[in-house]
């Protein structure tokens, strides 16, 4: 078993929830269902969709996602996914079969998302912080462009630089 799915096992056993947060989501696997009725859905979206139908704070039904990789997780772990109008956006939302089964930890947990999701205006603000948290800073940055710098001028490795990320260095001066 993946480490991944290890991992994911151990919350399992400890009854610890996970939520996934898609914004955003370019899924069509509710609006292929319908596709085999109605031909004339063209590039439509499951937001798409979603965005006519949920009111702010409202999510849909929990789906079993049936994409390939679903098939890798073992029962409990199988992901499945309902939307959600965020009030600023429609979300994805994806949590683990053994929580959909459990309607009060699942409940919690949408609160949770909403919650977040509405102090960050439409984006959780708990997802937003690790964001900046893994983004690397520019003193960092430029540090790391100066240690590689030093190396090639000393003929230690032959580095080439693309246009592009000259272009972004040079944005940070």
């Amino acid at each position: 078993m993946p480490v991944y799915l290890q991992q994911l096992q151990k919350f399992y056993e400890c009854k610890i929830p996970f939520v996934g947060y898609i914004s955003l989501p370019n899924s069509t696997e509710l609006i292929n269902l319908l596709r085999v009725k109605l031909d004339e859905l063209g590039e439509i979206t499951d937001a798409d969709l979603m965005a006519h139908v949920l009111q702010p704070g409202q999510f849909t039904t929990w789906f079993k996602s049936n994409v390939a990789a679903a098939k890798i997780y073992p029962q409990e772990l199988r992901p499945y996914f309902a939307y959600c109008h965020t009030g600023y956006e429609i979300a994805r939302i994806e949590v683990p079969s053994w929580m959909v089964n459990d309607s009060t930890l699942l409940n919690f947990c949408m609160q949770v998302v909403l919650d977040q999701a509405g102090k960050g205006y439409g984006y959780p603000v708990a997802l937003a912080e690790a964001h900046q948290q893994a983004v690397i800073k520019t003193p960092d940055r430029n540090f790391f462009y100066q240690v590689i710098n030093q190396i090639t001028k000393k003929g230690a490795v032959n580095v080439g630089m693309s246009r592009k990320l000259r272009q972004k260095q040079m944005m940070h001066i």
